[in-house]
Parts: structure tokens; sequence; C-alpha cells
């Protein structure tokens, strides 16, 4: 509704093979695609990457890459199951993506390793003041901010990564009050740092 288009990372599993709603089926990841939005990968069956042999972990990244690219749009990035990496990851990552973004906390600048991008993960104990200052900071220092939303959902239960929506719109209508700040798809931000 404000034009703007997020990063959706999709494991081919949950997309392919559930009817659970809490997961985007495939008919909902299409639609994404459709309306503008970046489809990036989050591997094909969501394991622990660095605890995969080689051939394991080519398999994660090009079944899903491949997967995805048949829904529609190949994708450019990779988010860590997990946040789960090591250097031996990393390479096999390199072979099928433009960037990896980790669980990594923190800001993002020009000099950004493209395959150790960093985040804010938000969970259902942060609060919409420290989302609004981690904003503040990024404005303040020139520097690039990937908010994490994993769930969004106003049903309280014991899942740390839930948001609830209105905190989520809160901070949508936040940042739409900076006219400084662009609101981009990590891959086109990507394109904006070079």
């Amino acid at each position: 509704k404000r034009g703007w288009k997020g990063s959706f990372y999709v494991t081919g599993k949950f997309a392919r093979y559930t009817d659970r709603p809490e997961y985007a089926n495939e008919d909902k990841v299409k639609e994404l695609i459709q309306t503008g939005h970046e489809l990036g990968s989050h591997s094909s069956t969501h394991p622990f990457m660095s605890q995969l042999n080689t051939s394991d972990m080519i398999f994660q990244s090009q079944n899903n890459f491949n997967y995805l690219k048949t829904l529609g749009q190949a994708p450019e990035g990779l988010a860590y199951p997990f946040g789960d990496f090591s250097e031996d990851v990393e390479t096999e990552v390199k072979r099928f993506f433009k960037y990896a973004r980790t669980s990594l906390i923190g800001l993002n600048d020009r000099s950004a390793d493209p395959y150790r991008l960093r985040i804010l993960p938000i969970t259902n104990s942060t609060t919409t003041l420290e989302l609004f200052n981690w904003i503040d900071d990024a404005e303040r220092s020139s520097t690039w901010l990937i908010l994490l939303f994993h769930d969004l959902s106003d049903i309280e239960d014991e899942n740390p990564y839930n948001t609830g929506v209105i905190q989520y719109r809160q901070v949508l209508d936040y940042l739409k009050t900076k006219e400084k700040i662009a609101v981009l798809p990590v891959n086109e931000a990507l394109k904006e740092l070079k």
C-alpha cells in the first residue's frame, strides 16, 4: 500500500509440501513475484548448512534455486537457515547467489561483504522504540539496516520470532516519515551501494 517492495526468503519444502497457513504456498509465492517483490532462497529443506557435506550444501542451494526459478523468479540471494554458515557454506552459496543474509546483528555500509549481510532480527521482545532507534541510527550514520520480520501475527504464542501486525505497521508508518530513507528489497539496495 505504501509502494514499497520487500525481500521474501522461501524454503522449497514448505512452499511445496505443506498446507500449513503459516507458510506461503506456491500460489502466494507467485503472487509475491507478480507484485514485484524480491524472491530469495532459504534453502531446500532448512538445515544447519555448516553441518552438511559439500554435495549436500550444493543440493540445498541448487535445488531451491531451480525450484524458485520455476515459480517465476531466479533468486539472487539466500538467507542462511538459522543464520548458520561457515566459509565452506559461503563458498558453495557463491556458486548460485549474488549475496547472502546472515543472522549477525548490525548495520551495513558500502564495505559490507555481500555474503555476510547483517540484520536486525525482530523478536517478540523487541520494542517499537528499539526499532525506531535502529532506524534513526541508520539514518544518522548513512548506513543500511535490514529489518528481519520472520513471522507476522497478533497471536501470542511461544514463538520468539513473532511480530505483531500492529507493531509492523507502526514501523512502516515511521519509515514513511523519513524522507531521506529509501525502503528497498535487499537485491536492489545492494545495487545502490555499488
